[in-house]
């Protein structure tokens, strides 16, 4: 997906052009946690929920491009995010990626136990009593 916005990258993590990889990653999870359209509040607008899957889903693309060093310097010499001619990644690269950002195992219990800290309230109240999963 190419940047069609003026804002760099880095404007949108709220860094420096020259700010080093755990400063990215504390960024976007800093940014990710404000700007998640599941923090809204209740009774948000459509103009609103949209502004929030906008913002949140920029602040992904930014991390994504900037934590990968390939990525970013090829951002950095041409501005460009797009993906053209790159391979989709395997299983073993997404696994690499979730393990970056959960800093450990990622499995059913994990998931659920950091939708549970995430929400503020059990899985299961939040799912009818049923517990466990995701929906």
């Amino acid at each position: 997906m190419p940047s069609t916005s003026k804002t760099s990258l880095y404007e949108t993590l709220e860094l420096d052009g020259d700010a080093s990889p755990s400063a990215i990653k504390l960024a976007y999870r800093r940014l990710a946690l404000v700007h998640h359209p599941d923090k809204l509040p209740q009774g948000a607008s459509p103009v609103q929920i949209d502004a929030a899957n906008q913002k949140f889903q920029a602040i992904g693309l930014a991390y994504a491009v900037l934590k990968d060093e390939k990525r970013k310097e090829r951002y950095d010499r041409t501005g460009r995010t797009d993906e053209a001619g790159d391979e989709a990644k395997t299983e073993a690269e997404w696994k690499e990626y979730f393990k970056e950002l959960w800093q450990g195992e990622v499995n059913a219990e994990t998931l659920d136990q950091f939708k549970e800290n995430y929400q503020g309230e059990s899985v299961g109240h939040k799912l009818g009593g049923r517990g466990g999963g995701f929906g």
